[in-house]
């Protein structure tokens, strides 16, 4: 599904989008995924861009919508995010990639027309609202771990994209992503619970989980490969 976005993304500098402020790693996506290894991601992604260069969709205008998962994984406290705060996410990811007028997404960019929105179908065909809660010492999360949120919870990643929100990650670690190409068990995007949304526990705007999103889609960093 990611690589349906690819030719545009590669042509944007979404990533100067910065993770919120934080002492340490804010963003840990190249510690997670090891860009030294990027010329075979490289690869796999230009691959794919050149044997669909006359894809009919080419140019298109048609938006294209991400459904999204949204993992919660809480302490049973106030890291159990409101509904509220999920959808403020949503709503700042769209405002984001679709530069959406008078918003805080309005920037020099352009509109990638892709948007999100939380699952109304599960994996199993019933009706949902996108959000399962799991209370679990995990929510105090380390990257080293998150193999054991897929375990956890998990939904086709060919059909969603799975965020895990947790109540804290070590290393001062506001997000990290995976990359397109990996391995599917560790698909997905990693936030901690006060960078996740503009409302409730959140105390920015909700731009971490836009940065990571770019990771997800392709993205790196702008200072990456020079």
């Amino acid at each position: 599904m990611r690589f349906l976005f690819i030719g545009v993304l590669s042509c944007l500098s979404l990533l100067s989008v910065s993770a919120q402020n934080k002492q340490g790693e804010p963003c840990y996506f190249d510690a997670v995924n090891a860009v030294k290894n990027s010329s075979a991601i490289n690869e796999i992604i230009l691959t794919y861009i050149q044997e669909n260069k006359n894809d009919s969709k080419s140019g298109s205008t048609d938006i294209r919508t991400i459904p999204i998962v949204v993992h919660v994984i809480h302490d049973g406290a106030s890291s159990n995010i409101s509904i509220a705060q999920i959808e403020s996410q949503i709503q700042v990811l769209n405002e984001d990639f679709g530069k959406i007028e008078f918003s805080n997404g309005d920037g020099s960019g352009v509109d990638t027309r892709v948007r999100f929105c939380l699952a109304q179908l599960d994996p199993g065909g019933n009706c949902t609202n996108g959000i399962v809660r799991i209370q679990t010492p995990l929510a105090n999360h380390s990257a080293v771990q998150r193999g054991k949120l897929k375990e956890l919870s998990f939904w086709d990643n060919t059909k969603y994209l799975n965020i895990y929100v947790v109540k804290s990650i070590s290393g001062n670690v506001a997000g990290y992503a995976s990359f397109p190409g990996g391995p599917a068990n560790e698909d997905g995007i990693v936030v901690q619970q006060n960078y996740f949304g503009s409302t409730g526990t959140a105390n920015g705007l909700g731009r971490t989980p836009t940065h990571e999103v770019g990771h997800w889609l392709g993205l790196y960093h702008t200072f990456n490969n020079g």
